[in-house]
């Protein structure tokens, strides 16, 4: 009699050999179909399965082929241990731990799992999914209406973590509409391609908008290895978004930069992939005219994050914002008819002191 926790929570190195012991292709997975080792399930000993996953010496009787062993014991030891388990938060006290138990107490350190993830359960438009009251949605419609990327897109902004994650119908919908805007600026933006400016990044606008793409798709970088896909959303899309759509803005009256326009397009589409992925290869192969496939690209080599300029850019934003709206009051009171704005290019005499002395 086998306990069903124990029994369950091992299965995974099973996988790891199965391949070699069962025809999974035109076969059931019983065992009743050896597979092209034409190992039977009598011929896997006590002795053969501690040799492949327990290090145990070669079992002295055995019928299966020396180099068929030696296959499974290196598909083991090269597989296990695993890398990450990820499960439901309502396991935690039951399965999972078992789960951690049974591998401590039958492995040896070096294949005990390396780590573990859980997560919340899926809500739809913040109610709890039934049948019964008709809150639901099939993954065929959810396709249908969203398309696969829309949906993907949706479901990364759901949520992190052990809380109960909340697909929206909005959400979903104005994926849609914000990869379709996407998808228009990178075709504009090619046909426009020769009219714009080259040469070395020497504006403050074009400085600025590097120093944030290197920025938001470091931050995007960080929130994957943390697996967290919301937050990594938030800053390979919302934000690098933003410090797009800023940009152009900014450099409306000289004109975009052609290289700094293509990076962000090559970072935007790589970083998003792992969420969009048809829409990133379309854009990828297709409009950017990589011969690789967007699957065998590697993350971008991006450049170093400057903190000063993050900050000199956050004090220009914060005081345009305060001119902007200093502005529109003094039109609503009728009191102000133009302003002026003078600009530095030093510090004066007592500050350049008194800076000097803080140095020291």
């Amino acid at each position: 009699m086998i306990e069903s926790l124990s029994d369950s929570t091992i299965y995974m190195a099973f996988y790891t050999v199965c391949h070699i012991l069962q025809n999974s292709i035109d076969g059931p997975f019983d065992g009743s179909m050896p597979g092209e080792a034409n190992v039977l399930p009598a011929d896997m000993s006590e002795a053969v399965w501690d040799y492949i996953m327990l290090d145990a010496p070669y079992p002295a009787e055995t019928t299966i082929q020396k180099e068929v062993l030696q296959k499974m014991k290196r598909e083991f030891d090269y597989w296990y241990p695993v890398d990450l388990r990820v499960s439901g938060k309502d396991l935690i006290q039951n399965h999972l731990t078992f789960f951690l138990y049974n591998h401590v107490a039958i492995f040896p350190e070096k294949h005990w799992p390396r780590s573990m993830r859980t997560n919340g359960h899926v809500l739809l438009n913040n109610e709890k999914i039934s049948k019964s009251t008709g809150n639901f949605k099939t993954l065929k419609q959810a396709i249908e209406e969203y398309s696969a990327d829309g949906m993907r897109f949706a479901l990364a902004l759901s949520g992190d973590g052990n809380e109960d994650a909340n697909f929206e119908h909005d959400v979903a919908n104005a994926a849609i509409l914000k990869l379709t805007n996407e998808l228009a600026f990178v075709e504009k933006s090619l046909a426009e391609a020769d009219t714009m400016r080259t040469g070395p990044l020497e504006l403050f606008v074009d400085r600025v908008f590097d120093n944030e793409i290197n920025r938001y798709v470091t931050a995007c970088e960080s929130c994957y290895e943390r697996m967290q896909y919301r937050e990594a959303m938030i800053e390979g899309w919302d934000k690098l978004q933003n410090a797009r759509d800023k940009y152009r803005s900014m450099a409306e009256p000289v004109g975009l930069h052609k290289d700094l326009v293509r990076n962000f397009m090559d970072c935007q589409t790589l970083i998003i992939s792992p969420f969009t992925p048809h829409y990133s290869e379309h854009i990828w192969s297709n409009l950017l005219g990589n011969s690789n496939g967007i699957m065998n690209a590697r993350w971008p080599s991006m450049g170093a994050v400057d903190p000063l300029l993050i900050r000199i850019n956050t004090y220009f934003d914060k005081t345009l914002s305060d001119l902007r709206s200093k502005v529109e009051k003094s039109r609503s009171n009728k009191t102000v008819s133009g302003m002026t704005i003078y600009v530095a290019e030093e510090f004066l005499d007592w500050q350049q002191v008194r800076f000097s002395q803080k140095s020291a």
